[in-house]
């Protein structure tokens, strides 16, 4: 497998996670999102609490995970002439 092949299967891969954070995110977003009428159990706040701490960790996680991708294709268009720390080879 040459160097680009490898790369942009790293790339997909890399999008696949996203779209999966970003399902997960959706999810405790809306589970976050509750209405203070609806709810009589001081339990459901907590959840609410813990809900958005979720989706504040999970929103840091895409945004390195697009910044991975975006170095992911900057390597795809350079050569180098020596082995270096990291390197597909």
């Amino acid at each position: 497998m040459d160097k680009k092949k490898a790369i942009q299967l790293l790339i997909e891969q890399q999008d696949i996670a996203i779209l999966e954070l970003s399902k997960t995110m959706e999810r405790y977003r809306s589970d976050a999102d509750i209405d203070e009428d609806a709810t009589k159990e001081p339990q459901d706040f907590s959840n609410q609490t813990v809900s958005k701490e979720a989706e504040l960790r999970v929103t840091q996680q895409i945004r390195r995970a697009e910044e991975d991708k975006e170095t992911l294709k900057r390597f795809a268009g350079e050569n180098y002439d020596t082995v270096q720390s990291g390197a597909l080879i």
